[in-house]
């Protein structure tokens, strides 16, 4: 099998399946933290209950300079070659569980929530690195896309009633399923796609067993800001920016 298969278009809309990046075991030491750590977490107030039932991690959780621990080890020839000036990670990743069908995240492209936190302290551009955590990754669920080379920024609605992952296309803009790609992973694998890429959360199996996953949200080095947490892959260390 290939080490990397690449669709790339802009700097904003590609992906990347990028094969045996991490080790195994170093996944499946993240993995049993992760599960380990979820019951040590006390939700207190509605906000924090709420994204404890869609399987978002709470800050106690991510806040936590263990998660880049598999970059360590990590095979990064490939990626950097793909996308090589994509190489400092924000801090904290992204941990989630995907436990039921509200945990599911609707068709959206990551820019429309970088949107949101931009603000004067957010990054202009940004990749995923979505990271399963599961040993049989394509028994649980995963990611589906809608590659299209003229692919721009997309419309998108509002969910009522939600606080998390509340971004959805408008019905009549959703992708005809038989032309969606659905990546087959194994434990190791990452996928990597850029701002714009259309996506969500998609499953083989129906009823399904509970999804862990990190997603990594990576800059370049011209972006980042001072002030902030970074994990650098090129040197394999974190750090934190002082800045002017």
């Amino acid at each position: 099998m290939d080490a990397i298969n690449k669709w790339y278009f802009t700097d904003r809309n590609f992906l990347i399946i990028a094969r045996a990046v991490f080790k195994k075991e170093d996944l499946r030491l993240m993995r049993e933290s992760v599960i380990k750590n979820e019951f040590k977490v006390n939700s207190t107030n509605s906000e924090q209950k709420e994204s404890e039932r869609l399987g978002i991690a709470s800050d106690e959780i991510r806040l936590n300079e263990e998660w880049f621990h598999p970059f360590k080890n990590a095979s990064l020839a490939n990626l950097e070659e793909a996308v090589p000036e994509f190489n400092q990670i924000t801090f904290p990743p992204m941990i989630r569980s995907v436990r039921n069908l509200q945990s599911y995240v609707p068709w959206h492209q990551d820019s429309r929530y970088v949107m949101d936190a931009r603000g004067i302290r957010g990054h202009n551009e940004v990749i995923t690195c979505f990271v399963p955590l599961n040993e049989e990754p394509d028994d649980h669920p995963s990611l589906e896309f809608f590659l299209n080379s003229n692919q721009g920024a997309e419309h998108h609605i509002v969910r009522g009633g939600v606080t998390y992952n509340k971004y959805d296309l408008p019905k009549d803009s959703y992708p005809e399923p038989e032309k969606c790609f659905r990546p087959k992973l194994s434990l190791g694998d990452a996928l990597v796609f850029g701002m714009d890429t259309l996506h969500r959360t998609f499953s083989r199996k129906t009823p399904f067993q509970p999804r862990y996953s990190v997603e990594y949200r990576i800059t370049k080095l011209s972006q980042i800001m001072p002030g902030k947490d970074y994990y650098d892959m090129v040197s394999r260390r974190f750090y934190h920016n002082k800045g002017q």
